[in-house]
């Protein structure tokens, strides 16, 4: 079994020379890193070349943008499970292997995704990913789906995720898994397949670069709730978290959990009406 991991990059490389190193010590090693470069420049030769005696490693370069970075490099890839690792993230040192053992004893389940070390905002119950739990049960850096997935779902949405041009930042992952289970694929969610990522996945801070991320993640999210024929019900749900949580930062006068919460019910409202 062959793990193909599709990598894109830009403006990094120190987090680079961390993830390498981390999957140099692997205990599972039929693999290949695909590298889908972004910058401008030959920045990653340095950095990439210590490592290509022990590893497989394809660079290609791609015009701006994450999912089409990851679709560039899901035209190269050749393994049997693909993967989409950010360029920040880095695995435990038995994360593959395992993966290798769980596809090995369950035959009829199409994937697995997992979660990030350390933060609270994912699922810590494990069982079968669905349209309604996918929200919190895979992120792109978690999610390991056999070739036949891939072959069959095809290449993400290059509308969203960041660098696409677009307002929505984010949910391609979500989306991709989506349009999956929707194809009648069986995705298992295990929260002790950790993936270490800094930060939370929805940000803390209320400085104007925080929320207006915070904003276009939402956004994002919105687009995938109206892209996957959500019902409306299910809409009003997602919205009402960020609601309760703008109208008791108003009342606790906390303004930065107020205005973090406002900017995730805009941007869901907004992205799921089609606004740009």
């Amino acid at each position: 079994m062959r793990f193909s991991l599709i990598m894109a990059t830009l403006n990094r490389t120190r987090e680079i020379s961390r993830f390498l190193e981390k999957l140099q010590s692997q205990t599972y090693q039929n693999l290949e890193l695909i590298v889908v470069d972004q910058n401008p420049d030959n920045r990653l030769v340095e950095i990439l070349q210590p490592y290509r005696t022990s590893l497989s490693i394809i660079q290609v370069r791609s015009e701006a943008g994450a999912s089409r970075a990851r679709n560039v490099g899901l035209r190269q890839a050749s393994g049997d499970i693909i993967a989409f690792p950010d360029d920040d993230c880095w695995y435990p040192q038995d994360v593959l292997e395992r993966l290798k053992i769980a596809f090995e004893e369950h035959p009829n389940w199409h994937g697995f995704t997992g979660s990030s070390a350390g933060d609270t905002y994912w699922n810590r119950s494990a069982g079968m990913v669905n349209s309604f739990n996918v929200w919190k049960r895979g992120i792109e850096y978690s999610i390991f789906l056999r070739r036949e997935v891939v072959n069959q779902i095809g290449f993400l949405d290059e509308n969203l995720g960041p660098g696409s041009g677009t307002s929505c930042w984010a949910g391609e992952g979500t989306d991709y898994l989506l349009r999956a289970l929707k194809a009648g694929y069986k995705i298992y969610y295990d929260p002790t397949l950790e993936v270490h990522h800094p930060g939370p996945i929805i940000p803390n801070q209320n400085n104007s670069s925080s929320l207006n991320k915070t904003f276009h993640y939402a956004m994002g999210k919105g687009r995938v709730l109206r892209k996957s024929d959500t019902p409306v019900w299910f809409v009003a749900y997602q919205c009402a978290k960020p609601l309760g949580n703008s109208i008791l930062g108003l009342i606790q006068q906390r303004p930065e959990k107020q205005q973090i919460a406002w900017s995730v019910l805009q941007g869901i409202i907004q992205g799921w009406r089609g606004v740009n």
